[in-house]
């Protein structure tokens, strides 16, 4: 029995004397073994993939077929190799067998009874492991596994520790025990511990093994630990139905500032597209009303490696909770300048709200920044006169944000209106507005009527991507024209100097 409350493993040492697989005995030179050399462990319990199955475990002195039997008849054959061997057998019928090894010749190695139930939980140490946080030590070295193993009372017949896999310890008979186990590589690694009964819990011959109870962490030996992204705060920021809708926005922050291998996102444990190791906020789109999990885990790169994951959950409803965050109307101005334009929102509060995001109005919205829920007025630069304003307003409820719906705010231009987009102005946007670009800007013809037609990717040129941006929206399912909020088709007003002769389908 061990009692020290703390030790070091080498994860290569070998099993001690106490290990379940006891050493092998030759008894002559046709190496004929110990009953004891042969055991038999039910490992699984009416489990439908590999229901209520039997670990078998010898040891050889010698290459050969080694044969598996159950109750006298074959199940199965190995190419048994000289030193310990092992056989799964699966699918056991309940109830007593006698569980066997021969080898080519027909000579048995070893037998044992093992009866076969069908209810783990009546098994009284199997829930009574426990792992704390596997974590880097400080004490032994920086490239240590440090972990404390705890088992309820009374403790099982036989406890195993495994690390990466491979069994590092087993012993009997321990309360709590702080373990530390060395290791030669960075990056994850993970301690396992299984539970071992000698007997079922009415008396059953045989040995039963629990369920696994593992705890794995980041080892970076030498290098500093890659911090987690922090502060994560989750908000819904779309509702109802749609691609677009029961979006979800999250925001963090970058502890260790970028992270050289990026950030990886996941959803309900199921991961998805990676951001860039600078991103502090991200917005998940399409996802089902109800409860759901967001995490995050930053890469340092090779030397500290991953980070842990940052993750919240959030319960996405149906319709904002947040519905009147304004009294009244935003209203917007822009003011020209020689260096370019900025525009001027300002409003009454309504119902309080914790927080507001401010865009720019396209598709996508361009995201400008996160402002206080008391503000009243808000200024963004480098716009231009037909740009829209949008404002989102974020309550907080149990840590989480809801937004309210958003709020778009257009200035009044003095000028011209028209269909981005529609560059021959003839009121619909089709294949010969990209045609009447094209030959604009190739073959003499002449301008489109309203300039401000033939910016559709929005950059304030006129030019061949232009055109190709409309082309992609017409027939590869490509964005449409900026300035349709929604995708929906909507006049906008530019100065005569960017738009010379309204489109008569905007009139009115």
């Amino acid at each position: 029995m061990h009692k020290s409350a703390s030790r070091r493993i080498p994860t290569s040492q070998p099993p001690p004397a106490a290990s379940l697989l006891p050493t092998i005995v030759l008894w002559s030179a046709a190496t004929l073994l110990r009953a004891q050399d042969f055991t038999a462990t039910q490992i699984a319990y009416s489990d439908p993939a590999d229901g209520n199955a039997v670990l078998l475990e010898w040891t050889q002195a010698a290459e050969g077929e080694a044969k598996i039997l159950r109750d006298q008849t074959e199940i199965g054959s190995v190419s048994g190799a000289a030193g310990e061997n092992q056989y799964t057998a699966v699918n056991t019928p309940l109830g007593e067998h006698v569980f066997a090894v021969e080898d080519g010749s027909g000579r048995q190695l070893g037998s044992q009874v093992q009866t076969v139930i069908a209810v783990r939980d009546a098994i009284k140490h199997f829930n009574d492991a426990s792992l704390g946080t596997c974590s880097q030590s400080t004490a032994g070295g920086d490239c240590e596994i440090i972990v404390d193993v705890t088992t309820g009372i009374p403790v099982a017949d036989v406890y195993e520790v495994f690390v990466d896999g491979a069994l590092s310890l087993s012993w009997e008979d321990f309360r709590q025990e702080t373990l530390e186990f060395a290791t030669s590589t960075a990056g994850e690694h993970c301690v396992t511990v299984y539970a071992y009964q000698a007997g079922g819990p009415d008396g059953e011959p045989g040995r039963y093994r629990g369920p696994a109870v593992e705890s794995c962490c980041q080892i970076t030996c030498g290098a500093q630990p890659c911090a987690a992204p922090a502060g994560l705060l989750l908000s819904q920021s779309a509702y109802g139905a749609g691609p677009e809708a029961n979006a979800v926005i999250g925001r963090w922050e970058l502890p260790g500032g970028p992270y050289a291998g990026g950030i990886a996102t996941f959803i309900d444990g199921v991961e998805k597209s990676p951001l860039s190791g600078g991103a502090r906020r991200a917005a998940f789109t399409g996802l089902a009303p109800g409860v759901h999990q967001l995490g995050l885990q930053g890469d340092c790169g090779p030397e500290s490696g991953k980070s842990s994951t940052s993750s919240g959950s959030i319960d996405l409803l149906t319709s904002t909770p947040h519905p009147n965050p304004v009294a009244g109307e935003v209203a917007c101005e822009f003011i020209k300048a020689d260096d370019g334009g900025k525009t001027h929102a300002t409003w009454t509060n309504g119902d309080p709200s914790d927080f507001i995001d401010v865009y720019i109005d396209g598709a996508p919205r361009s995201f400008i920044g996160t402002i206080s829920g008391g503000q009243t007025t808000v200024t963004v630069d480098g716009t231009r006169a037909a740009d829209a304003i949008v404002l989102q307003f974020f309550k907080l409820a149990g840590g989480r944000g809801y937004g309210s719906e958003p709020i778009v705010c257009r200035p009044a231009v003095a000028g011209n209106a028209f269909l981005r987009g529609n560059t021959n102005g003839d009121g619909s946007v089709d294949l010969s507005d990209a045609v009447y670009l094209l030959g604009n800007l190739f073959s003499g013809r002449p301008a489109p009527p309203c300039e401000a037609s033939a910016f559709i990717n929005d950059d304030a040129a006129k030019d061949i991507s232009d055109a190709i941006y409309l082309l992609a929206h017409l027939f590869t399912g490509g964005p449409p024209p900026r300035g349709w909020p929604g995708g929906t088709p909507t006049c906008e007003v530019a100065p005569v100097e960017d738009c010379a002769a309204a489109h008569e389908s905007c009139a009115g």
